[in-house]
């Protein structure tokens, strides 16, 4: 019990840097935003100011720029889902946290000692978060939508986010284990955060499924590479 408050401690500790106020730059087409949890999404326009807990969605055939203080502007592409609390920069010690956090809450239940229950629900910067859902319906493309969004996080600089967000997402939709350029990018960003063990063994794991010669190419050379071979 002891043990389970001190990591929930550090868990908490290492969620308290916020995210920088973002503005929008540049809306074209449609750009929908909504508040926490809340299921109603309403239309985004030029000159808004997004905070941590706010998430954008980009219709088909639109798209959106963000500048969130001195950091370069944030291109985000159609079909994208983003949450605007992962526009953050956060330290490699808070990674290593969070991402040990996630290992805890992965293991089942009946595998963890002690009487005490740890809550399966999935959890970001503190906060639950809610169904999949598009207008009230859980929706195939939607799952798309957040995929991309953590290609935005990659291609910006936010790895740690990244990593964070995409493992989350593969908790949500176990199919996305079978996505190469997706674990790809996991493998990719934690390497880019100089984490070389979690790095080196996401490459390990992509090793060992059945890939094409090309693909297991590339993650030999990362494996070889990361080993200094």
């Amino acid at each position: 019990m002891k043990r389970f408050l001190i990591i929930l401690t550090l868990f908490a500790l290492c969620g308290l840097t916020s995210s920088a106020q973002v503005v929008v730059k540049h809306v074209k087409g449609l750009v929908e935003v909504r508040q926490g949890v809340s299921e109603e999404w309403t239309k985004l326009k030029l000159g808004d100011t997004l905070s941590e807990d706010n998430t954008i969605k980009v219709r088909k055939g639109s798209s959106l720029t963000l500048v969130a203080r001195e950091a370069r502007p944030i291109i985000v592409p159609e079909l994208t889902v983003l949450d605007i609390g992962d526009l953050r920069n956060m330290s490699q010690h808070d990674l290593l946290l969070k991402l040990a956090m996630a290992d805890v809450r992965a293991v089942p239940t009946q595998e963890r000692s002690g009487d005490l229950t740890i809550p399966r629900t999935t959890i970001v910067h503190g906060k639950e978060i809610p169904v999949r859902t598009v207008d009230g319906h859980i929706q195939k493309d939607y799952r798309e939508m957040e995929v991309r969004g953590t290609k935005v996080l990659y291609d910006h600089g936010y790895y740690p986010t990244c990593i964070l967000r995409a493992k989350e997402l593969l908790q949500v939709y176990p199919g996305l284990k079978d996505r190469f350029e997706f674990r790809m990018m996991i493998a990719e960003a934690l390497e880019r955060t100089k984490l070389r063990g979690p790095a080196l063994n996401e490459y390990l794991a992509l090793a060992m499924e059945n890939l094409p010669p090309k693909q297991k190419a590339k993650v030999n050379e990362s494996i070889h590479r990361l080993k200094g071979e």
